[in-house]
């Protein structure tokens, strides 16, 4: 009987997707009590032969293929093919250790437990300020190590689709502490290996984020210290991350002056694209959120 389901989205992910997958395979809990559901958001890369390389190694795998919509729509189809009553969540660029799922299922013994936030380690070693990774502990949630029982992802509706794929993780955390208990287990570990981004990919993302931040702060207003949108994303993305960023990336100042000055640059880029998006998105981001609320109310 299939206790839990795993949803990995992926979109032209065909180099990355093989490592979750070999450590999905090589999981300490018995195969025939979970499922893996690849969900392909419109990739046009070889993900789907990748995949299917993987039959002969997870006995319950499926591959979903839909056209692109963002990540929340993508793990939103994925939950509609589960069977499992916990539904775990990770990412096609990570790997999870041997004892993963048997951590997750372990928490959810506790019937008052609706929700586990898991462990997120990058290696250091091999980060720059210009690799995208993911190291998260307790208190904060990622959206590649989290799990729901499927009662609680149905009742709320799964995850928000307004958002493209920042924050979202964020915000179904806050809504599922309305059905019951979400805590965080440092035994649940997920590994997210640093991914190489290219000069353009790292201006471009300040975009997609600030987008999440504005919706997730006019929805959640008492996460940030400001309750107009519009401020809490210039202060948080614009200024707090700006000087954080700064501050974890140091050490190259030592090690590579070079590359610390081209991320200074790179960073103030950012901002500069950032003004520009509020400037030519602020209308836009604002209707989504409107048009959301009077979509719910007719319903």
């Amino acid at each position: 009987m299939i206790e839990i389901s795993v949803i990995i989205p992926t979109y032209n992910r065909e180099k990355l997707i093989g490592g979750v997958l070999e450590s999905l395979a090589e999981q300490t809990l018995p195969q025939g009590l979970y499922e893996v559901i690849v969900v392909d958001d419109g990739s046009v890369d070889n993900t789907r032969v990748v995949v299917e390389a993987f039959k002969s190694k997870i006995k319950n795998i499926k591959y979903l293929s839909r056209e692109h919509g963002g990540l929340p729509s993508a793990r939103n189809f994925g939950i509609g093919h589960t069977r499992g009553d916990v539904i775990a969540f990770t990412d096609s660029d990570c790997v999870a250790e041997p004892h993963w799922l048997r951590e997750i299922l372990k928490g959810f013994k506790d019937l008052n437990i609706v929700g586990i936030a898991g462990r997120v380690v990058t290696d250091l070693h091999i980060v720059t300020p210009f690799t995208h990774q993911v190291n998260v502990g307790s208190g904060d949630a990622a959206g590649c190590n989290m799990a729901f029982r499927r009662s609680a992802l149905i009742e709320l509706g799964g995850f928000d689709e307004d958002y493209y794929f920042f924050c979202e993780d964020t915000d179904f955390f806050l809504r599922a502490q309305e059905c019951g208990k979400v805590v965080y287990n440092g035994n649940a570990i997920v590994h997210h290996p640093p991914v190489r981004q290219t000069l353009i990919q790292f201006i471009g993302r300040i975009g997609p984020i600030c987008e999440g931040q504005f919706l997730l702060c006019k929805r959640h207003p008492s996460v940030f210290l400001h309750r107009k949108p519009l401020l809490a994303v210039i202060r948080v993305v614009g200024l707090k991350m700006f000087w954080e960023d700064l501050r974890k990336n140091k050490y190259f100042i030592r090690r590579n002056p070079f590359l610390y000055l081209v991320y200074f640059l790179a960073l103030v880029c950012q901002r500069v694209y950032l003004a520009y998006f509020l400037f030519a998105n602020y209308d836009r981001v604002n209707r989504i959120n409107s048009t959301r609320r009077r979509q719910r109310g007719k319903d």
